[in-house]
This record gives structure tokens, C-alpha cells and sequence, in this order.
């Protein structure tokens, strides 16, 4: 069966260890006495490794508690010590007959297991008792040293958590500093407190290397998503809200609390900067643009003019074809689930500073062509992140433009983005994949090229150039093979463009 997949629209997800499976209605014969008899492993007190044994037969089950109170917003549970391979099942509140049925499980091909479970999860952590289940791999007869084990399997499983403790202050107008890593559970909290005849309040998140959540309630010391007033987590690495007496909600006098994210639980710390302002700007200092420095390299050039776009729906990949700040995208790049556009200056532009790591939400750019049977489009850099004005002269690294016939095949290619799967982190790192014109399919009156060029979603509005280095398509879509395992990239050719979005390009 073949899947077409469009190659483009990246969406704000999580990466985690173990997935969340649904907390299923249990129907009522759940306590009904199972046909090999589960062996209680007792319970599990934060932070003290327990020896565990289970039967290694495939309905072998152990079974631990874990209670957990209303202060703790991390738990991490791990088996260690395992000679073979164990699988993780944890429940919430009641135990269950059918391992089908839990609430989170953890089974790969790892001997030792682990699940996390965050009070910021879309499932979140709950104060109650959890119930642990270790059983033996369904994916075959249980070895160790390639010999079937006979009886038990012996384990260590400990679980460790986190408590929210007190929030730290946040004084209106100094920034301060913070990282997230699993020492903290992946949460920062923080207060801030509007004063009286406050017009309003400014929370600002900067300088972070990943894509970070910024949860504010009013309702208690730990702001999550269940209690939270307003959440902003979007792609971004860089978050603002302004709170006045006419936002939603009012700004209203008091303690605000704070709550700063890691929901992709990244492996190094993530440090970010935050602050509380009465005023609706940013610090001075976040209002610099940089210049671009000149490069003779046109490989360089090319890495530099490949950007990140970003809108509330979702985002992809983009290059920039004049030192104007034209940029050129797919359609469905920046396009919301209806169809519709990002509004004027509703296109974030990350670029790349430091090709090695995530790209920097620098801009703002503004939708100035479109054309859905195309998918192509032209985003126009109009102002910074922030809507301070370009620097003048501001001139942008770009890639120019191959003119004359299409690439034959068997040309080389180079495709360059951001996809989705570039990283393990909110915000991936550019991406580049090489392979050739591997041949041409009429779609319409555009010969869009085949290319074996390992392209993904999220490069999606990325440029496809030539052994020159020159623009020659926009990486548009994949087609994929199931049975097959195969996979196959479509590129719209930059021929394509209209005469009339060609004249802004460059002046013309």
C-alpha cells in the first residue's frame, strides 16, 4: 500500500520514553482471579531500589504500589539489574486484570525499562497510588546468554520523584536564570506578584536552546496544565504574554504562578532566561539584531539562507532567495488545518546562527503570495520577533536562483530543512540529505523531480540545490511504500514560480 505523506507540516508533539495508551472504563469482572496466580512485589517508597522476581512464563506478573502525594510533579520508574528483557505497565488507582488495559506502558527491546510521568503531561500525574506491573516480554521465550530462562527472573526496580517545593520570586523588571533537566523534573516554577495600579504584566521566556512550555495561574504554587489559566506552547524557543485590565483574562492584582517546561524531557539541562516586566516590552537588549557576516562560501551561504517558519498551526522549512528577505516556501507550509493564511506578520523565521545547533527566532515575516494548486508560496521578512524594525541596511544570505532547463537525471542533489525527526529536542538542528534526480512525474503541467534524497516532514519548503550549490526545487512531499519499506521524494522545480512572483525576487 502506498502513503503519501506531505513532506512539510510539522506540529508541536512530545518525544517521550513510554506512551500513554487511554484509562479505559474497567469492566467488571476486572478483579475476576486471573489463571496464573500475580505476585505482590509490595511497595515502592521513593528513591530505595527493590529486589523483584517474576515467573518467566508469558502471564509471569509483579506487581508493586506506588503512592504518590499532591506535592510531587516527576515520577521516574526504572527497572535496573534485568538479565533479559522486562516490560513496565503502571496504572492509576486500581489495579487491572489485563495488562492491555494500562494506562501507560514501556516496552521496547531495552532490558531495563523506565516510565515518566510529569504533572505536565496530557495525562497528567496524579496524588493517589499507582500500581506497578513487571512482566516478562511478550516478544519471545525470556533468555539470558541466549539460554530460555527456567523460573524466576530476578530485577531491581526503583522509583524516584520530584516535589514542587517552594517557587522562586521573580522581581518585576530582573531577569533571572533557570534550568530544567531531570533533577527538577523537567519544571521550573516561579512567582511573580502584580502590584496595585500595575497596568499590567509582561512575562517573557528567552534563550533557550529548545522549545520550552509557559504555563501562569493564579490558583496555586504549581501551575500545570489542569489548573493553568493560560498555556503557550507553540514551536518557538522564545514565549511573551501582556496581561492587562482588556486581556483574557484580566490582569487582576496578586500572585501570578509560574510554571517553564521541558516537555521533551531533553537528556542535557536546558537553561532559559526569564522575567517579569509592568511594561509591555521586552529588555532592551533582546531588541538587537545582528548583522549578517559575510561569507565567500557559497555552501556556507546556503546553510545560512535555509530557515525554519513557524505559525500557530504548525510550520516547515524555507529559503531565502534575495537579501531583501524574500523567502520561498510550500503553502501547505504555513497554512492552518482550514486552508486559511497566517495574518500580517504571523510568520516566525528561525535561522540558522550556528548551523550545529537549533535555529534562533530572529523574524517576522508576512504571507505576500500564495497559490494552493502550486503549494508554493513567498513569505516576506518584514520586522524582528519581537516587531522591532529591521536594522538598515540589513541585507539576508541567500541562495540564487538556477535559471535555464531542469536538472537531468542522475544530477546531484543536496536537501536542506529542519524535519521533525532532526532531533531529539522541542527544536530540531538543520538537516541535510544528499541523492540525485531520480526521474520526473507530470503533476498537472509541473514535471515535479523524483529524488532518492532522504527528505522528511518538516523539510517540507526547504530548498533542493544543485552541485553549485543554486536553487533548483522546493522539497514538497514523500511517497512511501509499505510493503515495500521504500520511500521516494517529490521536488516542485523552481521553474514553477509565476512571472510575476519572479519581478519581486532580486528586484527584477
Amino acid at each position: 500500500m502506498k502513503r503519501w505523506v506531505v513532506a512539510g507540516v510539522l506540529v508541536a508533539g512530545v518525544a517521550g520514553i513510554a506512551v500513554w495508551t487511554g484509562r479505559a472504563p474497567v469492566p467488571s469482572d476486572t478483579h475476576a482471579q486471573p489463571a496464573t496466580p500475580l505476585r505482590d512485589g509490595g511497595a515502592l517508597s521513593a528513591g530505595v531500589p527493590v529486589t523483584g522476581r517474576v515467573v518467566s512464563e508469558p502471564d509471569g506478573r509483579t506487581t508493586f504500589t506506588l503512592d504518590v502525594p499532591d506535592d510531587v510533579t516527576f515520577v521516574e520508574i526504572r527497572i535496573t539489574k534485568a538479565p533479559t528483557d522486562l516490560d513496565l505497565h503502571v496504572t492509576f488507582n486500581q489495579p487491572v486484570d489485563d495488562i492491555g488495559a494500562s494506562d501507560l506502558t514501556a516496552a521496547t527491546e531495552s532490558h531495563n525499562e523506565s516510565v515518566r510521568l510529569s504533572v505536565w503531561d496530557d495525562v497528567p500525574l496524579e496524588a493517589g497510588t499507582y500500581y506497578v506491573d513487571v512482566v516478562p516480554s511478550p516478544r519471545g521465550l525470556p533468555r539470558v546468554n541466549g539460554r530460555p530462562v527456567d523460573g524466576d527472573i530476578a530485577f531491581e526496580i526503583v522509583a524516584e520523584t520530584v516535589r514542587s517545593g517552594e517557587p522562586a520570586r521573580l522581581s518585576i523588571g530582573r531577569a533571572r536564570r533557570g534550568t530544567l533537566s531531570r533533577e527538577n523534573g523537567f519544571g521550573g516554577l516561579f512567582v511573580a506578584e502584580a502590584g496595585e495600579g500595575m497596568d499590567g504584566l509582561r512575562i517573557d521566556l528567552a534563550d533557550a536552546s529548545t522549545s520550552l512550555e509557559l504555563y501562569v495561574s493564579r490558583e496555586g504554587p504549581v501551575a500545570f496544565d489542569g489548573n493553568s489559566e493560560i498555556r503557550l506552547d507553540g514551536i518557538e524557543s522564545r514565549k511573551f504574554l501582556w496581561l492587562d485590565a482588556h486581556s483574557d483574562p484580566p490582569l487582576e492584582s496578586g500572585p501570578y504562578y509560574i510554571a517553564v517546561v521541558d516537555r521533551y524531557q531533553s537528556d542535557a539541562p536546558v537553561d532559559f532566561t526569564l522575567i517579569a516586566s509592568g511594561s509591555n516590552a521586552p529588555p532592551d537588549e533582546w531588541l538587537t539584531i545582528p548583522p549578517w557576516e559575510p561569507t565567500a562560501d557559497p555552501w556556507e551561504t546556503a546553510l545560512r539562507a535555509t530557515v525554519e517558519l513557524i505559525t500557530p498551526a504548525g510550520g516547515g522549512s524555507g529559503v531565502l532567495v534575495d537579501a531583501k528577505g524574500l523567502i520561498v516556501t510550500n503553502r501547505h507550509v504555513i497554512e492552518d488545518t482550514s486552508g486559511g493564511l497566517p495574518g500580517e506578520n504571523g510568520v516566525i523565521v528561525a535561522v540558522a546562527v550556528d548551523p550545529r545547533r537549533p535555529p534562533v527566532d530572529m523574524y517576522r515575516g508576512t504571507v505576500i503570495h500564495a497559490d494552493k494548486p502550486l503549494d508554493l508560496a513567498i513569505v516576506e521578512i518584514t520586522q524582528g520577533y519581537y516587531g522591532q524594525p529591521l536594522p538598515t541596511p540589513h541585507p539576508f544570505p541567500f541562495v540564487p536562483i538556477r535559471e535555464g532547463p531542469l536538472p537531468r537525471i542522475g544530477e546531484p542533489l543536496t536537501v536542506a530543512g529542519y524535519p521533525w525527526i532532526g532531533g531529539t529536542t522541542g527544536r530540531v538542528t538543520l538537516t541535510v540529505a544528499k541523492g540525485v534526480v531520480s526521474g520526473f512525474e507530470y503533476h498537472g503541467s509541473v514535471a515535479m523531480m523524483k529524488t532518492d534524497a532522504d527528505f522528511h516532514p518538516g523539510h517540507s519548503g526547504g530548498p533542493v540545490l544543485d552541485d553549485q550549490h543554486r536553487l533548483v526545487g522546493i522539497a514538497s512531499e514523500t511517497v512511501e511504500e509499505e510493503l515495500a519499506a521504500g520511500k521516494i521524494g517529490f521536488a516542485r522545480p523552481i521553474e514553477s514560480l509565476p512571472a510575476e512572483w519572479r519581478k519581486r525576487i532580486g528586484g527584477r
